[in-house]
């Protein structure tokens, strides 16, 4: 984090809100996140590093690969290549991806200097570009 948080009260509960953006000139990932707490109960442990987290509301069925090409097409093909192989915009190659666990936690979540795209797109979305990826672009 690199901006002070702040504390506030509402309906009588305290909170605390910061911004977690990162830092072009500390080399920290960059991102545009709130971050929320709440003073009362209990958060569970974080899982160990590397670790892919579950998240919710997850869609389920097999993807629609037809979907997740148009969802690649408009949204990663710029910096990750028309074929996955890694492209202009400085996105890794994705090629040898075979966990759409994985692709569904960093396309939700985002991850290094890929921002997260959990609020732009449904979870449906989510499992159909994962699915693009790791089925169709994923080399054997």
């Amino acid at each position: 984090m690199n901006a002070p948080a702040t504390v506030f009260e509402y309906d009588g509960k305290p909170y605390v809100l910061a911004l977690s953006a990162g830092n072009q000139y500390g080399g920290s990932a960059r991102g545009d996140s709130l971050w929320l707490f709440g003073l009362e109960g209990k958060i569970e442990p974080v899982p160990p590093g590397g670790a892919v987290m579950t998240f919710a509301p997850a869609a389920s069925g097999p993807p629609d690969l037809a979907g997740g090409k148009t969802v690649f097409d408009t949204a990663c093909m710029f910096c990750h290549g028309e074929q996955g192989e890694g492209g202009h915009g400085g996105g890794p190659s994705l090629q040898a991806i075979k966990s759409a666990a994985l692709v569904m936690q960093t396309v939700s979540e985002g991850r290094r200097d890929m921002p997260a795209f959990g609020a732009t797109f449904t979870p449906a979305q989510i499992r159909d570009v994962a699915g693009y990826v790791t089925q169709k672009l994923a080399t054997k």
